[in-house]
């Protein structure tokens, strides 16, 4: 049973980014089920916030796939979440965002990881509870090859348990790469 409060858990500005995202990713469907997207941006945000996050970090949660999968262009996408949710969100959201699509599916992830290594903590709770989401229900359909994405969880997992040390979701994401490997 929920126990009240006497002030707003979250604000008008959170209610404004939930109805964004349940708006943006409306005709989405994750790539490997029959399931709507927003299932995924609604756990990322409530891993942001299981973790001890921020509201901003999980408004950006909510929002973090908007620059790169719905918006017409990144550039685009990051200044319209600025303008609606703040520089904080915007810069939450371009830092676990893969800004520069071009080169192959590893050069890609290099430079995410390389990016993820030198963010703010609240890029980094963002991108964990992504790649959580991701790697727990179903990245291994993509396409790729189980190494792949082994060396990628595996190189994430060490950055996240360097600078999350308290985090819990860090340590399930770290069994969850340890899972794959015995696939």
């Amino acid at each position: 049973m929920a126990r009240f409060s006497d002030f707003p858990q979250y604000s008008e500005r959170y209610d404004r980014a939930v109805q964004f995202a349940l708006s943006a990713h409306r005709y989405q469907q994750r790539k490997h089920r029959d399931l709507p997207y927003i299932l995924h941006p609604q756990a990322v945000a409530s891993y942001v916030w299981l973790q001890g996050g921020s509201e901003s970090e999980a408004i950006a949660g909510w929002l973090h796939d908007y620059a790169e999968d719905v918006a017409p262009s990144i550039e685009a996408g990051l200044h319209t979440l600025e303008v609606e949710f703040g520089a904080e969100v915007a810069a939450i959201v371009r830092g676990c965002t893969e800004c520069d699509r071009t080169g192959s599916w590893k050069e890609r992830k290099q430079r995410y990881i390389q990016q993820v290594a030198s963010s703010s903590d609240s890029v980094l709770r963002v991108s964990l509870a992504d790649k959580y989401d991701n790697f727990a229900n179903g990245y291994l359909s993509l396409g790729k090859s189980r190494p792949e994405l082994i060396w990628f969880g595996s190189t994430l997992a060490e950055i996240y348990q360097q600078r999350l040390q308290e985090s819990w979701l860090t340590r399930q994401f770290a069994a969850v790469v340890e899972r794959l490997k015995l696939l």
